[in-house]
Formats: C-alpha cells, structure tokens, sequence
C-alpha cells in the first residue's frame, strides 16, 4: 500500500509540477499543449542533464516493455487455453497450441501496434474504455456471485456480454447522447399522446 501511495503522489506532482512550469514557460509547452501525456517527457528533456533525462526516459520504456510483455503473453495464453482449446479445438496437441500460442502473440501485437499508430488515441483514454469494459463485465458478475446463491454460470455469461456491450455502446454513442435522448423523449411522448386519443 506505502508503494502505492508513493507512485501516485509521484504522479500527481510531475502533474502540478507541469502546470506550473509550462504556464510560466509558455514557449515550452508546444508538445504539452497538443499531447497532455507527454509532460514528463517534456520536463525531463528540458530540466536535466541529457544523461539523466536518458535514465529517466528509459524508465518509461522499461516499465512498457515489462508491462507489454506480460499483457502479450496473458492474451496470447487466454485466447489459445479459454477460446480455442476449449470450444475450436479440444484434442489440439501440445506443439498445436504452442504455435497457436505464437500466432496469438503476433496478432494481439499488430492490434496493439493498430491502436497505437492513430494519433488521436490516448493512453488516458484508451485506458479508461478498457476499465470500464473490464468493470462493467466483471463488477456486478462477481457480486452476483457472492451475494446471491442463485446467480448460474449462463446467468454470468449473459450479464458479461450485455453490460460489456452497454459499456461499449456508452463508449460509442456518447458524442450522440443528447440528441439519442432528444429522439427518444419524443417518441415516447408521440406513443403516448397515440395511446391516450
């Protein structure tokens, strides 16, 4: 929990710490201006030493590559184990699933490659979509399950699917939201007027 604490704190002051410099720099803070998430980067180019902006950037990349490596291999296992030994392919061989395994990897890396090449996708939000996917699926499912003696494995199935798909769905039309409410206030108000005649 200390560790936690520290990160966090750490994050936010390189956050306050932008704010004040680049308001009082304005000259700086091109990059910053278009890209928000580039503020350490920024600050540790333009505060240190180039050799100790260079451990600092590194740090960034070791965490990524840490971080990138180990989602790669979870997805790669979860997609060859959960999909495609258990419902494609149940008496696939050991050297099958090792190169199905090895496929997996590619593609999940071209996909993330995909979504990392579009300039307007941030980190911030790419990974608050994931998190609401994440917890829109599992949230209510896992609570279900401990609270309620009831709750069965289709039962957990369909809320996965139809509260991910609301996520997503939420994700999608929320530029549209206003007039989706606009349309619908008044088709309920037109129903209702047609039923009351």
């Amino acid at each position: 929990m200390t560790w936690m604490i520290l990160c966090l704190a750490g994050a936010v002051a390189v956050g306050f710490f932008g704010i004040a410099y680049f308001n009082g720099h304005p000259a700086v803070a091109g990059a910053v201006n278009q890209n928000a998430e580039r503020v350490f980067i920024e600050l540790a180019q333009i505060l240190f030493n180039p050799w100790i902006a260079g451990i600092l950037l590194s740090a960034i990349l070791a965490a990524v590559m840490s971080t990138l490596s180990c989602q790669l291999l979870v997805c790669s296992s979860a997609i060859t184990e959960d999909l495609y030994k258990a419902f494609l392919r149940k008496q696939a061989s050991q050297k099958e699933l090792v190169w199905v395994g090895r496929v997996m990897v590619l593609v999940v890396a071209l996909v993330a490659i995909a979504l990392a090449a579009n300039p307007e996708n941030r980190v911030l939000g790419l990974v608050s979509y994931a998190w609401a996917g994440f917890g829109a699926a599992f949230g209510p499912v896992v609570l279900f399950s401990v609270m309620w003696s009831r709750m069965t494995r289709n039962g957990a199935l369909a809320g996965m699917i139809g509260l991910h798909r609301c996520a997503d769905g939420y994700r999608l039309e929320t530029v549209r939201l206003a007039g989706s409410v606009r349309n619908y206030s008044g088709l309920y108000l037109r129903q209702y007027r047609d039923c009351s005649v």
